[in-house]
């Protein structure tokens, strides 16, 4: 299975490196199943640009589908710049939300996932990214790609700085500065109340 997953996601880059056209989107994209939710700031480390935001798919694991991998391209180029494995994918979110008696939970019928791709200094920062999503449906034992989610990327917009950590009385934001920055949390009166993004250092 980890073999024909690797042929899989081999092909997939080859077949974006080969499909690069004048059009700004796919022939097999599909826009109404992966989709932009929230678009963050980027904001630069030693080492890289790091683009930060949240898509939202479809309900794919009701149709019997699981993720094995996200590749991240250059809409414009066609040029891969992150491949994440199913050991790396980020927490998905979805009905139903945790619940909390300081806040209600609305209902959703999406799924929601953060992403953060890091684009080295030494490199030109794309305009857009495009997103390929490599599934297997669980069923037939088949492979199922869905390209989309397209995210134009913030370059001239500066994030604010705070400095950890920002505390008072009631409450505390902290970063655990972890790979997976997705969500870190807001305690109050010692209960988490709010989970929030947070960064990671590198």
């Amino acid at each position: 299975m980890k073999k024909k997953i690797i042929l899989t996601i081999l092909s997939s880059l080859l077949l974006i490196a080969a499909c690069k056209k004048s059009s700004s989107t796919d022939e097999n994209s599909t826009p109404d199943k992966i989709a932009l939710s929230q678009n963050y700031v980027p904001y630069g480390t030693e080492k890289s640009l790091r683009i930060c935001y949240m898509l939202n798919t479809w309900e794919f694991m009701k149709e019997g589908l699981k993720l094995q991998a996200i590749l991240v391209y250059d809409l414009e180029t066609k040029a891969g710049l992150d491949t994440i494995l199913q050991a790396d994918l980020p927490k998905i979110w979805k009905a139903p939300l945790p619940s909390s008696p300081e806040y209600a939970s609305d209902n959703i019928a999406r799924y929601y996932l953060s992403l953060q791709v890091p684009i080295p200094l030494s490199q030109s920062v794309p305009s857009s990214l495009m997103h390929r999503f490599i599934l297997t449906d669980t069923t037939t034992g088949g492979t199922v790609t869905i390209d989309g989610g397209i995210v134009p990327v913030r370059k001239s917009d500066i994030p604010r700085m705070i400095a950890p950590p920002v505390k008072g009385d009631y409450y505390l934001f902290h970063n655990q500065s972890t790979k997976g920055y997705r969500f870190r949390s807001v305690k109050a009166n010692g209960n988490c109340i709010l989970n929030i993004m947070n960064v990671s250092p590198v």
